[in-house]
């Protein structure tokens, strides 16, 4: 009975979707879907402020100055902010930059629906998984280049080794994370040449591989020069993400390389009965080697840092993986295999719910509130009014999340600071020059604050008694508008935040056609 379900699988997996739309024509459907629910989310989605500040960088610096200076301040290589600078300066808007992001997530899609080897069941699931469908389509960052690079990868594994080692060095200048994946997956395909060695199979010429080599190294030192942090970079905000005082170094890697594997999952134990399963299936195809990339990832998010969409990038790792170890003989399906493929489903499963959430919150909830307190600022710096920023409370993040409301503003936004972008420098002077700004009496003053620990919404009897808030009120300022948004996560939120906007409180700071209000408790602007 299982070799025949096999037989039926293999020979529907093999059959060739790419052919003309007789054939493939359910892939196309399947493809229109992905597409209109993208594009529905992209509709009522609120970019934050990781996706402003690449944008900011791209916009405001030249090439040079972006590339040997300022990316060393950012933790990531450039080819997101390279591509974001090619766009800006061909007159993409900051909306539309949105659209690109989710052609972008498209492309990975139908080169995983017409080339991948899977059965229809499987492709028709994958794309309408969390990651692939929401935090890597809609959320422009540069993580949206991640699942066609990698379906890209797997389906000229076999192929050109140029033209792989051209894709994995690629790879490598996304993010600090997927250039260890790029570098699990060169290390396996070497695995794979040595074998085949071995064998006495035919092999890629020593010309192409040492081509590919070359290209490869060349493109890893351009993402180690360009991430290579500068020797005044502040890296606070990552010790936040992680941050417990009782913990020793080793302990803290261990949690990370933990979260690292069960933040895709949910509920997160599953995680601790699938990975096992995962690893046998693989071991079971003697495929073991193919795992090599999710161990760098792993290693590399132990030694680093972890969030909620890192460690989604291990759904696009498993499917190349799968996709390049894919059998393309007729055999029964050991245990192992049915185990992984279980663990498999039971993950997609769950995360097109997570997509179905998504779906729903973007129509509800704001996912950012940049874009509400831009609206409110723009009269006021429109009228050549200025606006003082400073973070409400110490929180490990100083100003960062205030960059999310300057790329709907022509121009540096806020008095005090230096640069149109957030500045990750020892050297920023922005809150040590947050006083004096605000005895300048600007016309309106920006508190950023952000959920911590059990604290996950504004509560003003409590944020406003901030020594910060205190001060600002002190000045003849009075809180006139809050506007919070969550990030979407799972079936919840990553927690809120939120722009507390103060006017004078005699009025004289009001922007234009707007009343600030005079009633309690303090608006707070939610979807």
């Amino acid at each position: 009975m299982a070799t025949t379900a096999a037989q039926a699988e293999l020979v529907e997996a093999q059959r060739p979707a790419r052919g003309g739309f007789r054939q493939s024509w359910p892939e196309w459907i399947c493809l229109a879907l992905y597409s209109w629910l993208v594009a529905s989310m992209i509709a009522h989605h609120e970019p934050w402020a990781d996706e402003a500040q690449a944008w900011m960088l791209a916009r405001s610096l030249s090439l040079w100055q972006l590339f040997h200076t300022y990316l060393h301040y950012e933790g990531s290589p450039g080819l997101w902010h390279l591509l974001l600078w090619c766009l800006i300066r061909l007159h993409v808007s900051y909306s539309r930059m949105h659209w690109i992001s989710g052609l972008i997530g498209v492309c990975g899609v139908s080169v995983l629906l017409f080339y991948a080897p899977f059965p229809r069941w499987l492709r028709f699931a994958l794309p309408f998984s969390f990651f692939i469908a929401y935090q890597y389509a809609v959320v422009a960052r540069n993580y949206v280049l991640v699942p066609l690079l990698l379906f890209a990868v797997a389906a000229l594994w076999k192929r050109s080794p140029i033209l792989l080692a051209l894709l994995l060095g690629l790879l490598a200048n996304v993010a600090g994370h997927t250039a260890a994946i790029s570098f699990g997956f060169a290390f396996a395909y070497a695995v794979e040449q040595r074998r085949a060695w071995k064998r006495g199979e035919p092999l890629p010429s020593k010309a192409s591989l040492w081509t590919a080599a070359a290209v490869l190294l060349v493109l890893y030192a351009a993402a180690v020069w360009t991430a290579y942090p500068a020797r005044d970079v502040w890296v606070g905000a990552y010790h936040w993400v992680t941050n417990n005082p009782a913990q020793t170094p080793m302990g803290r890697a261990i949690t990370l390389c933990l979260r690292s594997l069960a933040l895709a999952w949910d509920p997160w134990p599953l995680a601790f009965i699938a990975w096992p399963l995962i690893i046998w299936g693989f071991l079971a195809r003697r495929a073991g080697h193919l795992l090599a990339p999710v161990a760098c990832f792993v290693l590399f998010s132990g030694a680093v840092y972890v969030t909620f969409w890192h460690a989604g990038l291990v759904v696009p790792v498993i499917v190349a993986a799968l996709w390049i170890t894919w059998p393309t003989m007729d055999r029964r399906l050991s245990h192992g295999e049915i185990a992984m493929r279980a663990a498999i489903v039971a993950m997609i499963a769950v995360q097109i719910g997570w997509t179905a959430h998504a779906f729903i919150y973007e129509r509800s909830h704001d996912y950012s509130p940049d874009l509400k307190a831009a609206r409110f600022l723009a009269p006021i710096v429109a009228s050549g009014g200025k606006v003082a920023v400073a973070p409400l409370r110490d929180t490990g993040t100083q100003t960062f999340h205030s960059v999310g409301i300057a790329p709907y503003f022509s121009g540096k936004l806020y008095m005090n600071q230096a640069t149109e972008f957030w500045w990750s420098s020892t050297h920023d002077q922005t809150e040590a020059n947050f006083p004096a700004a605000v005895r300048e009496h600007p016309r309106a003053v920006l508190l950023e604050f952000i959920a911590v620990g059990q604290d996950t919404n504004f509560s003003a009897a409590r944020d406003l008694a901030t020594p910060t808030a205190v001060f600002v009120q002190s000045q003849g300022y009075r809180l006139a508008r809050v506007f919070c948004g969550a990030r979407v996560e799972r079936f919840g939120d990553g927690g809120e935040i939120c722009h507390l906007i103060f006017l004078s409180s005699d009025g004289s700071a009001a922007p234009l056609g707007v009343e600030p209000p005079v009633s309690d408790p303090v608006p707070v602007a939610r979807k």
